[in-house]
């Protein structure tokens, strides 16, 4: 044993444009087909198969195991979120995919590529999009041959979706606030679904969500590119990109620090302090946030304005912690997260070096910094009791386990160039590199030069998020009457027109009533900052569920959830 093994990540635009450059005759061996085949390899894998897709993907969420199998109270998958387990567990969660890919597939020395969210695509006709074909076109050729050596011709794609091979059922059950909630249900040989469509295949909601898919299914990648192009780039229209996905990344790896870097809880713990002490200068954006924001815009909140294309009702599976994994394009879109990840680790802001980065920082009563335990935002996942401390040098990344035996710390995985290689690699290496290649030949970006709403702000000397003078802080939801994730919503007026100023989206498993940890945690305000060309007066606020029963709409305390809210201006001198 010994030796290193250099996995080399690209774009899965790159793989796109390489296999439209090859002859027909060659496509066979192109790298974006060899995928596609070893996908659909372990797609195909019984589900109780260590290397199928099913068993992977089943370790994010549902099934529920151990205690949050019927417990409210626990996440019963074993993926951390809201925490600073985040970013190293999912690390290692790629790895496992990565080698299930290698081993099943027959496809040589295959990567997970990443789906470049900084930049946009071209269709096989040269037009602009914004969600890859890859993921989107519902055939393929991938040259595989029956069992009389002839080729199969077109198929299904692999990455477009994945058919459940067994049930997926989120089984606990609470009743609280006077209502008994559904379950939340996959049966057997129901597919994956993304926006405008909806997933929720539950008896008493089977019809509507029919009628449903049946209304919008000739125009899915049509509105999914519409509403991602929104998410990711803003109101462009309106000149205003500041609360956008990739303003997000961009602003994320500003952080001079791992916590506040690494998750959602952190970062939001800080800015409630930073603001409450005058000092919005220095708010901070997670890593976690638009790795969240991009769950949900898949997932199901529109945020399209034209009344002819704008979706109620959606809910896919990227949307909801329960399923997300099961969507194979969110291997490939966690793959851009860790290319953040290492993109943040390799900077002059960040760190390779667990020892060196910060975990801790002052709270009363030496309590545990928000973002350091067990219970953050989603409940304990399986094998942690609730409110207990999580560190990166001690706490085991379950189910994943080394080739030496024991399970993976983040102390394990930390350097993306000096992995330990999990005990589901083969070869003749212990560490595993990452290395990823950004993208030669991007698509050029359509946006203006000069954004005249973030124009209107100075620089922050924190570097974090530009100063302004007015925030719009949202507190008080109660996230256990909402069923599954949602999105705050910002409108104002810019030039005499309404516009989107921002979005603020929330993550989320479907049941939360009994988990008290959750809505503890996800009281953190909301914090919207108020560009100075935007009246007050003009301020409105929508939410954006993925529950019928809870439906989008006016901001206001009629909303389930949004009973106690408040929506209140704070104006910095």
């Amino acid at each position: 044993m010994g030796g290193t093994d250099v996995r080399i990540r690209e774009s899965i635009q790159q793989l796109e444009r390489e296999y439209l450059a090859t002859p027909d005759a060659d496509r066979r061996n192109s790298k974006l087909i060899k995928l596609m085949r070893a996908w659909k390899a372990i797609s195909e894998l019984d589900a109780t198969n260590e290397n199928s897709f099913y068993f992977i993907a089943s370790h994010h969420g549902a099934p529920f195991r151990g205690a949050g199998h019927k417990d409210p109270y626990y996440w019963g998958g074993y993926c951390p979120h809201g925490n600073i387990l985040f970013p190293v567990w999912h690390r290692v969660y790629l790895l496992e995919l990565e080698n299930a890919l290698r081993n099943a597939g027959g496809e040589g020395e295959l990567t997970v590529p990443y789906w470049d969210q900084e930049h946009d695509d071209l269709d096989k006709d040269g037009r602009r999009i914004y969600v890859p074909w890859a993921f989107t076109d519902e055939k393929i050729d991938l040259y595989r041959t029956d069992g009389d050596g002839n080729l199969v011709g077109e198929e299904a794609n692999p990455l477009y979706s994945y058919k459940f091979q067994e049930p997926v059922i989120d089984s606990t059950k609470e009743i609280r606030y006077g209502f008994l909630p559904f379950n939340y249900t996959k049966p057997p040989n129901r597919t994956t679904v993304r926006f405008p469509l909806s997933g929720l295949f539950a008896e008493e909601h089977l019809d509507l969500t029919l009628k449903h898919n049946k209304y919008y299914e000739s125009r899915t990648t049509e509105l999914l590119n519409k509403n991602v192009e929104i998410w990711l780039n803003g109101d462009i229209h309106a000149g205003t990109n500041r609360g956008s996905i990739r303003k997000r990344y961009e602003l994320c790896l500003q952080n001079n620090d791992y916590l506040t870097f690494s998750n959602i809880t952190s970062a939001n713990a800080w800015n409630e302090h930073e603001t409450l002490a005058d000092r919005p200068g220095n708010l901070r954006i997670s890593l976690e946030q638009p790795h969240n924001d991009s769950h949900i815009c898949l997932g199901g909140v529109s945020l399209i304005q034209d009344p002819l294309s704008d979706v109620k009702g959606a809910n896919g599976d990227m949307g909801c912690n329960e399923t997300a994994a099961y969507d194979p394009i969110f291997f490939i879109f966690h793959s851009f997260i860790e290319y953040m990840f290492l993109k943040w680790q390799t900077s002059d802001k960040g760190s390779s070096d667990v020892n060196a980065v910060q975990t801790e920082l002052d709270t009363p009563a030496k309590m545990y910094y928000p973002g350091t335990d067990s219970a953050d935002e989603a409940g304990a996942p399986i094998g942690l009791a609730n409110n207990t401390r999580v560190t990166l040098k001690d706490t085991p990344l379950r189910p994943f386990t080394k080739k030496g035996g024991g399970f993976f710390t983040g102390q394990d995985c930390f350097d993306p160039a000096n992995i330990t290689a999990p005990s589901s690699s083969g070869g003749d290496y212990d560490v595993i590199s990452l290395q990823y290649v950004p993208d030669p030949n991007p698509v050029p970006d359509p946006r203006p030069v000069h954004d005249p709403v973030a124009d209107s702000f100075p620089a922050s000397k924190s570097g974090y998020l530009r100063n302004f003078n007015t925030a719009l802080v949202v507190s008080g939801i109660n996230r256990g009457l909402i069923h599954g994730s949602y999105a705050v919503k910002l409108y104002g007026e810019v030039d005499n027109k309404r516009v989107l100023l921002d979005a603020h989206s929330v993550l989320s498993r479907w049941h939360v009533g009994g988990c008290a940890n959750c809505q503890t945690h996800l009281s953190s305000p909301i914090i919207f900052a108020i560009p100075p060309n935007v009246k007050e007066s003009s301020v409105q606020l929508e939410v954006g569920t993925l529950d019928p029963q809870n439906p989008s709409g006016p901001f206001n305390n009629t909303t389930p959830g949004f009973k106690d809210s408040t929506a209140k201006f704070y104006r910095f001198k």
